[in-house]
């Protein structure tokens, strides 16, 4: 019978935790909509960090909406006759064909985990 009442005081006291970590995680999600409990173990810097360590920051992001995922606007600077043709990803890189054929022709290697652009090829005859 001793036993029983060790794994209710047990399991007792695992609900209160999972309760006490939920009403953590509400209050920080309240605070800040970005927030992530898992961000906690990353070592990528985060939105708070750009906006202290300006160095950090590598990619232009001019608007403050928070619809905006972690990596903000990614330009690709392309000319009015250029367009995305297709996007495929291979080893955790996206490769952007851009085009038509001409100026234009170049695939833009992505890297979606740090949000930089890692290289272009360009495409001439």
């Amino acid at each position: 019978m001793r036993w029983l009442s060790s794994i209710v005081i047990f399991l007792g006291l695992l609900i209160f935790t999972c309760l006490t970590l939920i009403g953590y995680g509400f209050y920080k999600k309240a605070q800040s909509p970005d927030w992530k409990l898992w961000q906690l173990l990353s070592d990528r810097p985060t939105r708070e960090d750009l906006e202290k360590y300006p160095k950090l920051k590598t990619i232009p992001d001019s608007t403050s909406s928070k619809q905006i995922s972690k990596i903000g606007q990614i330009r690709l600077n392309l000319s009015n006759e250029c367009e995305i043709k297709n996007v495929s990803g291979h080893n955790e890189y996206l490769y952007i064909t851009v085009g038509p054929v001409g100026v234009c022709h170049r695939i833009i290697i992505f890297d979606p985990n740090n949000g930089m652009i890692r290289g272009t090829i360009k495409i001439t005859k």
